[in-house]
């Protein structure tokens, strides 16, 4: 069972995850850090409220104070590789994503994310791996499906590639990227 505070920490995240009001957030968790000041998640929740207001550097700070608390935080490590990706700083990020999936390898979109890193790095053996770490540790959201699709894609294994993106569609039917990609799968099946 978890601690009070864990399920406080995990419905702020929720909070801020589903509402986006990263300002209400902040303001929520003051009085927790006034009572919990070693925390590590409450510099995570802060660090992903700075990334989500584009406050860049002090979600950094934050993600390094978290680090600094439990260098083992899985979380501190995927937000961190996640503000890293946003700034177009893959391979900071990949060794984010990579320490996130080491400290907790049965995270599906850690592994999702992974994958997507080390595409952008045009390393697609290793993101078919990370793709498939992801479905293997129950990928519920079909992102991991998505992306073997398209790595597939790029050894033309495109009949492969159609049955990963059904998968994916089954998975989550109205999600456009899906969508968009079985249009490019025929197309490439059709030549």
């Amino acid at each position: 069972m978890a601690e009070p505070i864990e399920e406080y920490l995990s419905k702020l995240t929720a909070m801020a995850n589903l509402s986006g009001d990263y300002r209400s957030v902040l303001n929520s968790i003051q009085s927790t850090e006034r009572s919990l000041p070693n925390h590590h998640m409450i510099n995570v929740i802060k660090g992903m409220c700075f990334h989500g207001l584009q406050e860049d550097e002090r979600a950094a700070e934050e993600y390094e104070k978290a680090i600094k608390l439990n260098p083992n935080s899985a979380w501190a490590y995927f937000r961190k590789g996640e503000l890293h990706r946003d700034l177009g700083e893959y391979g900071q990020a990949l060794d984010c994503f990579r320490k996130a999936t080491e400290y907790k390898p049965h995270r599906p979109d850690f592994w999702v994310e992974r994958g997507f890193v080390e595409e952008e790095l045009d390393d697609v053996p290793s993101a078919l791996k990370s793709y498939e770490e992801s479905i293997n540790h129950g990928s519920d959201r079909g992102w991991g499906w998505y992306g073997k699709a398209r790595c597939l894609i790029y050894a033309q294994r495109f009949e492969e590639a159609q049955d990963a993106l059904k998968n994916a569609l089954d998975l989550n039917p109205d999600e456009q990227e899906f969508k968009e990609l079985r249009g490019k799968i025929l197309e490439f099946i059709r030549l």
